[in-house]
């Protein structure tokens, strides 16, 4: 099973384009706040299960995998996030870190429902 750390490292390096390209352990460490040996190591893990391919001393890149992971992960973000604004009226300036509390505790069954419910209600 995949840690919550390590679906925020997945996402941070599909933000910095590791779909297209490799994404340097630097730019990890600027990004996430973190050193380079802790950087290393959750590296070394998202490798082992194969979400990413790395590059030694150039960086990391997401596999076919790693990408259909992170997009799923995207898309449920996507749909909490339009349930909370549409449902819930939760302010779009604090929508994002209230999603981020919760998306990683709730199954894709949940996340589902909450995209048919969404698809038959009109707003």
């Amino acid at each position: 099973m995949i840690t919550d750390a390590q679906k925020k490292y997945l996402k941070i390096i599909f933000q910095l384009g590791g779909d297209i390209e490799l994404v340097s352990n630097k730019m990890l460490s600027k990004k996430l706040g973190a050193a380079p040996p802790s950087i290393s190591q959750m590296l070394d893990r998202l490798t082992e299960a194969g979400f990413v391919k790395s590059e030694h001393y150039r960086g990391v890149m997401l596999t076919k995998k790693g990408l259909t992971y992170t997009i799923e992960m995207t898309n449920n973000h996507e749909i909490i996030k339009a349930f909370f604004i549409k449902v819930l009226n939760i302010n779009s300036s604090e929508v994002n870190q209230e999603v981020d509390l919760i998306e990683n505790h709730v199954s894709d069954k949940f996340v589902q429902r909450l995209s048919e419910y969404l698809r038959t209600k009109q707003f």
